[in-house]
């Protein structure tokens, strides 16, 4: 090998080495991360909020990088455009129009991001079927392309709920094709789900399937992630409500659930494996 060739070669090995030993697999190597949401990423205040478990564990990984995390979400968000018809348990929706509502906003106050997480399905599901959504979040994908070029995307899935600790879900009119009401939130939701994944994975998008994460947690042993009824954090009442399932039929996330939620997004941020533990299964 002459000496032209071993001078490629070495650059080129090191190149390689030292992607290696930043141990990001592709992931983030710091920057501004944008969060856009519902109540999933917004039942909590001040430090509780989930952009500070997300900020406090990437430091951790990745000490000595500089990292911004900004969270736009809002409690009762949907896609949207808005439609003539109200919907019971939505509030806003992230378009009110093609070219007004919340996202303009959030535009104007954060102009740049080095990534997007987008988590939308739960309210979603209460105003359009899962069709319809995949339509919604691809032409918000389309946005966020076009206005954040060079931004990484990802697309998160919602919670889980577990079936010893969550009653059955009633909800009229339906969206999902063929479920009925009283069958569990999980399978109405499932559908959403799935269509989070299916577009992550056509465009070639991050997913953060925090879906996924919960029902794993829960399968070993770790279910109490969610808050009580009325949104409250107080388990010390549920000795009082045994049997009583719509105790435990919240389907936010308690401070535990949320650092979990924080733990899938930052691995998948960094492009570590925010699924551990895990079996694998598709969630259901």
């Amino acid at each position: 090998m002459d000496r032209l060739s071993l001078g490629v070669f070495c650059f080129v090995l090191g190149m390689v080495l030292a992607h290696a030993a930043s141990g990001a697999e592709g992931g983030l190597r710091g920057g501004k991360i944008l969060l856009l949401g519902d109540s999933l990423f917004d039942c909590h205040e001040g430090k509780d909020r989930i952009e500070h478990p997300v900020g406090e564990k990437l430091r951790a990984l990745r000490p000595g990088v500089a990292w911004e995390i900004v969270n736009f979400a809002r409690g009762g968000m949907w896609i949207g455009p808005a439609n003539a018809t109200a919907v019971e348990g939505v509030a806003e929706p992230l378009f009110e129009t093609e070219t007004t509502g919340w996202y303009f906003r959030v535009l104007e106050r954060c102009s740049a991001a080095d990534a997007i997480i987008v988590e939308f399905s739960g309210n979603d599901s209460k105003v359009y079927s899962p069709e319809v959504f995949r339509e919604r979040l691809g032409a918000l994908c389309d946005r966020l392309v076009k206005d954040y070029p060079g931004a990484r995307v990802f697309l998160a899935t919602g919670m889980y709920l577990d079936p010893d600790h969550s009653s059955g879900y009633w909800r009229t009119p339906a969206m999902v094709k063929d479920w009925r009401p009283g069958e569990s939130r999980n399978t109405y939701l499932r559908p959403y789900y799935e269509e989070t994944r299916r577009l992550a994975k056509e465009r070639g998008f991050g997913l953060a399937d925090i879906c996924q994460r919960i029902k794993a947690e829960t399968e070993g042993g770790n279910w109490d992630l969610r808050m009580r009824l009325d949104d409250t954090l107080d388990a010390s009442r549920d000795a009082e409500h045994a049997g009583d399932m719509g105790w435990f039929d919240n389907i936010h996330p308690n401070l535990r659930g949320t650092d979990v939620m924080a733990d899938v997004l930052v691995k998948t941020l960094l492009g570590l494996d925010g699924l551990k533990p895990s079996s694998r299964e598709e969630c259901r």
